[in-house]
């Protein structure tokens, strides 16, 4: 007599497909059961698992809605096509270049003033001398430092004239 074998095949709701069933032993198991928190506690977790897992189960089975809007191939341009807008320079919206250099429902960037400029370089003095001094730093970095330091003091030491 011949007996007819079950060894299973692709079954797409069966537990280790589930990417919701995660054993409470960590990956190797797919127990899905939730155990050692306080007392009372397995239930409630066991239940909401159950609760998650039908969610996932149905929107699976009814296939569901993607959270992303799908454009067709044909509407998104080609890397190669000429640009829709040929009045606007590359560099709109960068804080450098041509273009409205500040972009759109962002706050105006403040410009330093001259002597907040000073006081933030005399500010890092200690830190730009201490590069300098350093034996791999350059000789012309050392000389930007060294320049950079002295502008600041001298025009911190200017008293403006009225």
């Amino acid at each position: 007599m011949a007996i007819t074998e079950n060894r299973g095949g692709e079954r797409p709701l069966a537990p280790q497909n589930n990417p919701n069933n995660i054993g409470a032993g960590g990956g190797n198991t797919q127990s899905g059961k939730a155990s050692g928190f306080a007392y009372g506690m397995n239930k409630a977790i066991n239940e909401q698992s159950s609760q998650g897992n039908a969610a996932v189960s149905s929107i699976q089975a009814s296939g569901g809605t993607t959270p992303f809007t799908q454009v067709p191939l044909e509407a998104l341009p080609n890397i190669t096509d000429p640009t829709a807008q040929p009045d606007t320079p590359v560099t709109d919206g960068a804080r450098v270049g041509p273009g409205l250099n500040t972009v759109p429902g962002l706050p105006t960037p403040t410009q330093p003033t001259d002597a907040q400029y000073n006081q933030a370089i005399l500010n890092y003095a200690p830190v730009l001398k201490f590069i300098a001094s350093r034996p791999t730093t350059s000789l012309a970095s050392v000389q930007v430092i060294n320049s950079l330091i002295e502008a600041a003091q001298n025009a911190a030491n200017e008293t403006p004239t009225v």
